[in-house]
């Protein structure tokens, strides 16, 4: 349905929530280029089984002006069903999570389409046409609060939303393949809070949310979701940071009734929770390569060319997997394009496939990479220039690594090339920072020669006691070793 925003409950539930007084968060405050994390937890209690959605949610502020904030949601919720003892449910028949149903070709974490939202400073969604759709299982609106004007203490109001509804049809008894009939009906949207405190920079809300389908021929509503729980802002920037929420979901058929609770958690990662959350997987090894026919290495040079960053996510994901063939040159070619795509993840993508297409001929493009602004895409690239060891490479590392940006991968980097690396890090042995100097002694202790022998003896009596007491440890390995 075009120019409808999809939202969740989860979204439903963290909507209309701020604003006090001067001190509480009027409007958003997203910072541009920016990316926010957070882990997220969705878990429906059905009679036989648990539907669960957990994993990140990565939102990047790709605009961000007076008149509002474009965020783009990448979801990596991973979906699985459980029996009440916590074991893994087998992979098969159709199971549902709120009113979505799904089977086992859904369990996992298959590619999704990456979802952008518009929202004024306030939180209020810049719709182009229809209701916000409600889904329970998509997070694009997860973080999106609708703030009430400052000096509110309690804030309520209803709006008109679109729910599609799913209803199950067994096609024969014995048989389980079932037919899915939806049905798009309107909803209403109330939202309740109040504010509870302030701790630190922080403050705490409880929340209350309800959305009803009524029915046509029934007093009773034929869906109700409501839920309470707590909602903690950051004051500054008026995002969320920790959303705790209990729900139950009734829907009502005929003379059935069926309730499900449903418990919702978010929380923004910091730090290292957030480093490790963002850093990609490993480019794929040679091992996991496998030739393909040549026509469907045409069929993904024609995603690559498409202008639209999920299709060439997907065929530079399944191209880093693939052994090259003739169509190397084109390939690579294309592949270096990507490179220059506006979705981090799709450039992250191209990294890995141009590090198994390109090979070292590929190693000037992945060094321009470096500069990314995404801590995700130049982890990829170091983690790719590991992988070749190409020493063309060191120089540009060496340089990195004085940025102060990426230390670890960047180090496992240069010591992947080992020896060849040497001449780049002697100048590091002068640089004016302590800690480069350091790192500097620690690799040429670990791959260097006699050549720097001298550079390392004269550190011995850096004033830095760390720096001196390395530089010493770095000689005597020097010395240790065979001359080279």
């Amino acid at each position: 349905m075009k120019g409808v925003w999809r939202a969740t409950w989860a979204g439903i539930l963290l909507a209309n929530v701020m604003g006090l007084s001067s001190a509480e968060p009027s409007q958003f405050n997203w910072e541009r280029g920016e990316s926010y994390v957070y882990r997220v937890r969705i878990e429906a209690t059905e009679q036989e089984y648990k539907s669960r959605l957990t994993g990140n949610v990565v939102f990047t502020c790709r605009a961000a002006n007076a008149h509002g904030f474009t965020l783009r949601c990448h979801n990596f919720l991973v979906l699985n069903r459980f029996t009440d003892s916590g074991r893994r449910f087998p992979p098969f028949g159709v199971f549902r999570l709120g009113w979505r149903h799904f089977d086992g070709g859904d369990v996992g974490m298959p590619l999704r389409e990456p979802r952008d939202v518009m929202l004024k400073p306030t939180g209020a969604l810049i719709l182009q046409n229809g209701l916000v759709v409600i889904d329970p299982t998509d997070p694009s609106l997860l973080v999106i609060e609708s703030m009430p004007p400052a000096g509110k203490e309690k804030w309520e109001t209803t709006e008109k939303v679109s729910v599609t509804l799913e209803e199950p049809e067994k096609l024969a008894p014995a048989d389980r393949r079932v037919l899915i009939h939806r049905q798009i009906v309107t909803a209403d949207w109330t939202r309740r809070y109040e504010f509870v405190g302030t701790e630190g920079n922080k403050s705490r809300w409880k929340k209350q949310c309800v959305i009803e389908v009524p029915s046509s021929d029934s007093t009773k509503p034929k869906l109700r979701w409501e839920g309470n729980g707590t909602v903690v802002f950051e004051n500054k920037s008026g995002t969320p940071r920790f959303v705790e929420m209990k729900t139950t979901l009734v829907e009502i058929n005929g003379t059935t009734e069926r309730t499900t609770p449903i418990n919702i958690e978010l929380e923004l990662l910091e730090g290292k929770e957030r480093e490790q959350a963002l850093r990609p997987p490993p480019p794929p090894a040679l091992a996991e390569r496998r030739p393909h026919p040549d026509a469907d290495i045409e069929k993904l040079a024609g995603e690559l060319s498409i202008p639209q960053s999920h299709r060439r996510r997907i065929a530079a994901d399944k191209l880093a997997h693939i052994e090259p063939n003739a169509r190397r040159p084109e390939i690579v070619a294309l592949l270096k394009l990507a490179l220059l795509d506006f979705d981090e993840y799709t450039r992250l993508s191209a990294v890995h496939a141009l590090m198994v297409w390109g090979g070292t001929e590929s190693t000037l493009h992945l060094v321009a990479s470096l500069a990314d602004p995404k801590l995700n895409v130049r982890w990829a690239v170091l983690d790719s220039l590991a992988a070749l060891r190409d020493p063309h490479s060191a120089s540009a590392l060496a340089e990195h690594l004085t940025s102060g940006k990426d230390s670890i991968p960047t180090i496992k980097a240069l010591l992947a090339i080992g020896s060849p690396a040497e001449g780049a890090l002697i100048p590091l042995l002068k640089n004016p920072k302590q800690e480069i100097r350091l790192e500097a002694c620690r690799l040429i202790g670990a791959i260097g020669s006699a050549k720097s022998l001298d550079q390392i003896q004269k550190l011995a009596k850096d004033p830095d006691p760390s720096v001196a007491a390395t530089a010493r440890a770095a000689a005597t390995a020097i010395a240790a070793r065979k001359p080279r």
